[in-house]
């Protein structure tokens, strides 16, 4: 799978990586790509930083996803495995509040992409402009369709209402055909003017 890591500089590093990778193995990447030791980094993922041994695709990280880097500072001394964790409510020190930061970055990094997306993908599914060919296509259709109409009409036993029914819903479904070519609005998708 292929991943990005973008560092809090806003520098991105593309990693290709096994399907069963660890975070071990994305920091082993990631310090083979920029040159910063494994011990300095923090691979964030979802708001949370992820531990070594955690299995990136169980972590919810999959192909196309960006992770976030936070590094230690290389004078900064290295917490050692004695050193508890925090309690619950106690101040944040330093390093949580620059852990912290990076996290709601990724995340809201995450869901412009996201955003970004799937408003591409609403363009892609907006209607085609299409060709000579399927100009030349909805005018046979259009041309069989008002001469069966008028074909229908010219038929000695309707009554007058009838072909006067016939007639109104012709002109309808041409008119709701127009709105929906254009959106439902009377103003075309690429032009600003007035109809």
């Amino acid at each position: 799978m292929t991943v990005s890591v973008r560092g809090s500089d806003n520098s991105t590093v593309q990693l290709t990586l096994p399907q069963k990778a660890r975070a071990a193995d994305a920091k082993a990447a990631v310090e083979a790509a920029i040159g910063a030791a494994q011990a300095r980094q923090k691979l964030i993922w979802a708001g949370r930083v992820l531990d070594d041994g955690e299995s990136l695709s169980a972590a919810g990280v999959s192909d196309g996803c960006c992770m976030h880097l936070a590094l230690r500072p290389a004078d900064a001394p290295q917490p050692s495995a004695a050193t508890p964790p925090a309690a619950p409510g106690a101040p944040l020190q330093d390093e949580d509040l620059l852990l912290l930061q990076a996290a709601l970055e990724t995340e809201l990094r995450s869901l412009a992409e996201r955003a970004q997306r799937r408003a591409a993908s609403q363009r892609s599914m907006t209607m085609r402009e299409g060709d000579a060919a399927d100009f030349w296509l909805g005018l046979s259709i259009g041309l069989l369709l008002g001469f069966l109409s008028v074909a229908c009409m010219a038929q000695p036993g309707m009554s007058p209402r009838m072909k006067l029914g016939i007639c109104l819903g012709v002109m309808l479904n041409m008119a709701g055909g127009v709105r929906r070519m254009h959106g439902g609005t009377g103003v075309p998708r690429d032009s600003g003017a007035e109809w």
